[in-house]
């Protein structure tokens, strides 16, 4: 193992481009060339920052492409990022698709610049060309990333989808859109456009976090282009902090390495403090960015998440397909512990929060530390009741007022065997319910 300073091998910032420091993804990297080997038009979903970019650029570098058993002369593909672009006319979206095509075909297939008044750039041009190239045996491949952006012109109408649709499928041409959202869920300035036959001919891939052993295999790869490896503890460490989501396990591994600096043995308990804190800094704002773009219903599944156990209903898929919770056996969990960490913070409607406690109304359910509490109705009142005046100290009269609804009866064992019942429930955080004798009691947070 290489001691002293070594050169961090890890990436958090804008997409990978080098093939040597891209990991996992095989079986989708499969199913997506496969679907270009038959000129099957694809739909690449994903989370943001969930690494579609990367892994688009991944799937078509030339010794990917011959691994997979594609003819790398037989191709002609074009990498469109359209981001920045959603006030681009017919016009120029066309002459970028005729451009990268020609550019990239350009020793093979002879083409006119278009831009005159004999080529111009519109979408009769650009079948010209798609002809010229297929009819030669070449394949085209449009990669357009961002695809959300061309989608919102206002000067694409339906027609001009239509007729795109035409062309793809007229000619073996390929086309990849990559977004967030599934084509049909975007937000598009003409209302025909969702009506529009051009979405019926792509095939949807998924991009989800990555597997254990694909993030393990990941941070472990990474590391060793410095000839450095994990210990075990701080491989889970790592795991544990960002879940298989690779944007994330980049970022923690980054701050890990920096930390060892190559050095041998793993993270201590105050090394491993430091790490998330760092960590946190910056994965905090996709947390908040996953958060924002929530609605009520999806925020409060998420915060009563250990109230579910097995169930499965469409909210709960969303979820899912958002990369935000995971199925671990037959319970739903958090994909990392730092996003759980992260939505026990957040005040949702309908819950009450207090400390370590969560109580939910609508389903008369208390979590405490993110564990069920499973409490009778006498319990959850009397936990109500103090937790409303968390930190003051509450008379035995008022506790049996508001959880009996009668006058004092005099018989202290009604409420110290319900206090008693309350405190068991707890179990090992039962001192949250403190007895002030000859007084009352109090939840001391």
């Amino acid at each position: 193992m290489a001691t002293g300073h070594c050169e961090n091998p890890f990436f958090h910032r804008g997409p990978i481009r080098d093939p040597a420091y891209f990991f996992g993804r095989e079986r989708e990297t499969r199913l997506l060339l496969s679907l270009i080997r038959n000129a099957q038009s694809v739909s690449v979903l994903g989370q943001r920052r969930i690494g579609k970019s990367s892994f688009v650029l991944h799937a078509i570098q030339p010794a990917v492409l011959r691994a997979h058993s594609l003819n790398v002369d037989q191709y002609g593909i074009v990498y469109v990022d359209c981001q920045g672009r959603s006030g681009m006319t017919e016009a120029e979206f066309c002459s970028l698709l005729l451009h990268g095509l020609g550019n990239a075909l350009a020793t093979r297939v002879p083409w006119e610049e278009p831009g005159s008044d004999k080529t111009p750039a519109n979408l009769l041009s650009l079948e010209i060309l798609i002809a010229k190239v297929t009819q030669a045996g070449y394949r085209p491949v449009y990669i357009l990333d961002e695809f959300e952006a061309i989608g919102a012109s206002h000067h694409l109408t339906p027609d001009f989808f239509a007729s795109l649709r035409r062309i793809i499928t007229q000619y073996p041409v390929a086309i990849v859109t990559v977004t967030k959202d599934p084509l049909t869920m975007l937000t598009y300035p003409h209302q025909g456009i969702l009506s529009s036959p051009f979405f019926n001919i792509f095939q949807p891939l998924s991009l989800g976090l990555l597997s254990a052993e694909e993030a393990a295999g990941m941070l472990q790869g990474l590391a060793g282009k410095s000839d450095f490896r994990f210990a075990q503890a701080t491989l889970d460490f790592i795991l544990d902090l960002a879940g298989g989501h690779p944007l994330l396990l980049q970022l923690a591994g980054f701050h890990a390495f920096e930390l060892l600096e190559c050095q041998p043995g793993g993270l201590s308990e105050d090394d491993c403090r430091l790490v998330r804190e760092r960590f946190w800094v910056t994965a905090v704002q996709h947390f908040e960015y996953y958060w924002s773009h929530l609605d009520e219903e999806s925020r409060y599944r998420l915060a009563t998440l250990p109230l579910l156990s097995g169930s499965e209903d469409d909210v709960i898929k969303k979820l899912a397909r958002e990369c935000l919770i995971v199925r671990r056996g037959p319970d739903l969990d958090y994909f990392c512990s730092t996003f759980r960490d992260f939505v026990r913070s957040q005040r949702v409607s309908g819950l009450v929060h207090a400390g370590p406690f969560v109580m939910d109304h609508q389903q008369r359910a208390v979590m405490l530390d993110g564990r069920r509490v499973d409490l009778t109705k006498t319990e959850y009142g009397l936990l109500m009741y103090l937790l409303q005046r968390s930190g003051e100290v509450v008379t035995y009269a008022e506790l049996e007022e508001s959880v009996w609804g009668d006058a004092f009866s005099g018989d202290p064992e009604r409420l110290k065997a319900a206090i008693k019942h309350l405190r068991q429930a707890l179990g090992e955080q039962a001192d949250y319910v403190a007895n002030v004798r000859g007084v009352g009691y109090k939840l001391q947070l």
